[in-house]
């Protein structure tokens, strides 16, 4: 009874705080892309737009290792062992350098083989944009390094603590960024910023895993062998595909907006995208909080208690979802011109096509992220299929029919593997269920 009360203690704690930073966040976005948009170069906001779309292209250099992280994590503190979690943390540790380096070359390779030809397209902001994008090179670095301090926290059960220091980051990017276009720093301003919330973010999830972390971890030295490294990034790596070809089917559009509409039209876009960013993340508020506990139910095999746990996930998330969904689409045409000014509402064709989109892909995430979780399926194959599909059409939709053709093709591509990714999660959480009460 103690014990699960502790548990709701700690889930309530991380979707209290989950919502204010959800709240804060779109806030945030209220306030920055009208300033942006309407900050007299839709040029300037629009490079800005497609530098911070490579950050989630930027974050697979953590190579797959997020659910991996936190399952271990889950699976260390269920041993208890000293030495077990000292190995834990230096494993991850480690891991974490070659993390490092790989941002470095991502960041690198972006650059060389696709910015600084986009660039070179834009010569009256060209050395503007090479200085943003090597702040914001530095800003990924330090923050993708250092993500693996809040995974390690949520495999420990510490939920929230993430969403706690999204609180500040979100408040000090926002007043940066005012102050930033308020006084004319432009481009270089805002990469500045950029890159000094990234320092605050390291700072702030260093301190905190010390505060938290068991603390074994830091007192005893941990032993790992190069075959341990081996071994986690080639787990890894399945998830690490499964991420990569999701980051090419949802953010492909960016690419494809702005090869085909350009850059004027790529900032309306990306509103409407953040909006979505928004629903599927508050879709997944309590979802995300659950997620830590169904590895460490798993791990303790308590089936009906992972059974539980999973329904639980996937309700949540699917009404919250169909709500949000539909008060947005009902009220867009109203509000969204409102946000970023008249005109600049790309329309209800565009903005429904993408809502259904969303909703597709927050029922799939909601199934896949448990079993994800407890290491059962990463959902390789479905997911390659996907990419397969979804390129194609997308780009035939795009060139074509415009932006619905691209949406329409996405939605075409994601709803067969989506059938097999669902099939597959309920009938294994049903043989779970069946085989906690068989022993």
């Amino acid at each position: 009874m103690g014990e699960g009360l502790k548990l709701k203690r700690k889930i309530s704690f991380g979707v209290f705080f989950g919502s204010i930073a959800l709240i804060v966040s779109a806030l945030s976005g209220l306030i920055i892309y009208p300033l942006l948009i309407k900050s007299g170069s839709k040029e300037i906001a629009g490079l800005w737009f497609f530098f911070t779309s490579f950050s989630v292209i930027i974050s697979l250099a953590e190579a797959g290792l997020a659910p991996i992280v936190m399952r271990r994590a889950a699976n260390s503190k269920v041993d208890g062992t000293p030495q077990v979690l000292a190995d834990y943390y230096m494993l991850i540790k480690k891991s974490f350098r070659i993390v490092t380096m790989m941002v470095v070359l991502i960041c690198l390779t972006i650059y060389f083989s696709y910015v600084h030809w986009v660039l070179l397209e834009n010569p009256k902001i060209f050395y503007q944009g090479l200085i943003a994008w090597c702040f914001f090179t530095g800003a990924n670095i330090l923050t993708v390094s250092n993500v693996r301090n809040f995974y390690m926290m949520n495999g420990f059960g510490e939920v929230g603590w993430d969403k706690v220091t999204q609180i500040i980051i979100s408040l000090f990017t926002v007043v940066g960024y005012f102050i930033s276009l308020k006084f004319g720093f432009g481009l270089i301003g805002l990469s500045v910023v950029f890159f000094l919330s990234a320092i605050l973010y390291t700072v702030t999830s260093t301190y905190l895993l010390k505060k938290f972390a068991p603390p074994e971890i830091f007192l005893i030295e941990g032993v790992v062998t190069r075959n341990d490294i081996i071994e986690i990034f080639k787990e890894g790596g399945q998830v690490l595909i499964l991420s990569m070809i999701s980051i090419l089917v949802i953010n492909k559009d960016i690419f494809l907006v702005e090869r085909f509409s350009g850059l004027t039209v790529l900032p309306l876009f990306s509103a409407l995208n953040r909006i979505q960013g928004i629903i599927s993340a508050v879709s997944f508020l309590i979802p995300q909080m659950i997620l830590p506990f169904i590895a460490q139910s798993y791990a303790q095999q308590d089936f009906k208690k992972t059974y539980k746990l999973y329904w639980q996930l996937v309700v949540l998330a699917m009404v919250v979802a169909l709500i949000i969904c539909i008060i947005s689409f009902f009220s867009a045409a109203t509000l969204i011109p409102l946000w970023i000014g008249k005109g600049n509402y790309l329309g209800n064709s565009i903005f429904g096509l993408m809502l259904l989109f969303s909703l597709l892909v927050i029922h799939h995430n909601a199934h896949s992220s448990a079993i994800i979780s407890i290491g059962a399926n990463y959902f390789m194959w479905p997911a390659i299929i996907n990419a397969l599909l979804s390129v194609p059409l997308s780009i035939i939709g795009i060139k074509y029919y415009g932006i619905e053709g691209m949406l329409i093709g996405n939605i075409i591509a994601t709803i067969f593997p989506s059938v097999y990714v669902v099939y597959y999660s309920v009938n294994y959480i049903n043989k779970l269920k069946k085989l906690q009460i068989t022993t």
